[in-house]
């Protein structure tokens, strides 16, 4: 048994019945490119009877459980019911027992290590990012319009029926049908109208626009301005209603689907002007695609220094296994490093202590309680070498929010 253990078959699960039984919710990070807001994560929320997904943009992963509260009193508004279960990961995003004993709220999370149990928010961020990268692609918009695109995603999402029902999410949440007419293509341009307040009676009425998804509380749509005036500045984000779109007109980045049919375009005209009568057969060519290198992880990394021609070439290859710095206290306490990092740390905690940097004191009513987190960062030399183990211990400050929290600085 000790030798040929594995891992245990995962069944499928009985999906419940009743709305609001069971909510599906998971993170998702996208820190390497923020979003027009600067927002970073994204986290879904999935009802598990109708499969209807909300989805809320996120600065920080802190932020989850606040979108989850604002979650909850809008579906208990909108179905009368309440939240039984709530099943996540056991990312720290939501933790917090006092409140989900407070609720009554039963928050289920995964086993370690094992991502299949939560299988329909896992399978819902792979749909929605697989989405997101072909609105992106097709459209030529740039990788930081990805919020708005994974807004967009979910919207559709919702509207679409899946393999397992034949109506749509939106029949089962909403109780009708929704309308479809007004849907539109990511990333087309449009021109809208101008408000009387900004329209000249001579002159151009609307402004130059790209498409980017749908207002979430009103009639209207989002555009992204492109063109300055007296009254609309550049690169700002209008609602409106009155415009006028052309799904066939993108950013100047050529789509696939229209590189496709010039080249279709241009092998049939040069096959009508055959005069041999033979059929045109176009030529096999060679991809062109860029190949690219196989990747390793993260923390794998290939280096090669070569010296001088009379030297041998191997004699100067070297592999490095870099880690990349710990992003949390218990990153570093697993990391291969860890008796550096409690050096460095038993060091800053000594220093904080003598320099009486701190007081304990009773807490007021009504006040909350900061963290903090430490900030470990290792110092490199020319030649790749790390010089020393650098750490800080910083406040949350970011807990806080101005007028209700903390008045004065």
């Amino acid at each position: 048994m000790l030798t040929k253990i594995t891992r245990q078959p995962f069944k499928d699960l009985v999906r419940e019945s009743k709305v609001l039984d069971l909510i599906h919710s998971d993170l998702c990070d996208f820190h390497a490119t923020p979003s027009l807001g600067n927002k970073k994560y994204v986290v879904t929320f999935i009802n598990d009877a109708s499969r209807y997904c909300y989805v809320y943009l996120l600065h920080s992963k802190d932020e989850a459980l606040d979108k989850f509260k604002i979650y909850k009193q809008e579906v208990k508004l909108h179905e009368s019911e309440l939240i039984k279960v709530l099943r996540t990961d056991r990312g720290s995003g939501y933790y917090d027992p006092v409140y989900f004993e407070a609720t009554r709220i039963i928050h289920q999370t995964t086993a370690p290590y094992t991502p299949q149990q939560n299988g329909v928010a896992e399978r819902k961020n792979r749909t929605l990012k697989e989405m997101v990268n072909s609105m992106l692609s097709y459209s030529g918009l740039s990788e930081g319009f990805w919020g708005e695109a994974m807004l967009t995603a979910c919207y559709i999402l919702n509207r679409t029926p899946n393999k397992r029902s034949k109506n749509t999410p939106y029949e089962l949440w909403c109780k009708k049908v929704p309308n479809l007419s007004y849907l539109r293509v990511l990333g087309c341009r449009a021109v809208i109208r101008l408000t009387k307040p900004k329209m000249k009676t001579l002159g151009e009425r609307g402004v130059d626009c790209i498409f980017i998804g749908y207002a979430e509380h009103s009639k209207a749509n989002r555009l992204y301005v492109l063109e300055s005036n007296d009254f609309v500045s550049l690169n700002t984000v209008i609602e409106s209603r009155d415009s006028i779109f052309d799904e066939e007109r993108f950013t100047s980045i050529p789509r696939p689907r229209d590189m496709i049919q010039q080249s279709f375009s241009k092998n049939t005209t040069q096959a009508g002007d055959d005069s041999s009568g033979t059929s045109y057969v176009p030529e096999l060519r060679k991809s062109t695609r860029a190949r690219k290198a196989k990747s390793f992880g993260y923390d794998f990394q290939l280096y090669l220094v070569e010296g001088t021609r009379n030297e041998t070439i191997s004699q100067h290859q070297y592999c490095f296994n870099i880690e990349e710095d710990p992003k949390i206290f218990n990153e570093a306490m697993d990391s291969r490093d860890v008796h550096f990092w409690k050096d460095v740390i038993h060091d800053e905690i000594d220093s904080i202590m003598h320099n009486n940097t701190w007081i304990l004191a009773y807490l007021p009513p009504g006040c909350k309680v900061l963290g903090c987190k430490w900030i470990l960062k290792r110092k490199m030399n020319v030649d790749g070498i790390i010089d020393k183990y650098n750490d800080r211990l910083v406040i949350q400050g970011f807990r806080q929010k101005e007028d209700i929290d903390v008045f004065d600085t």
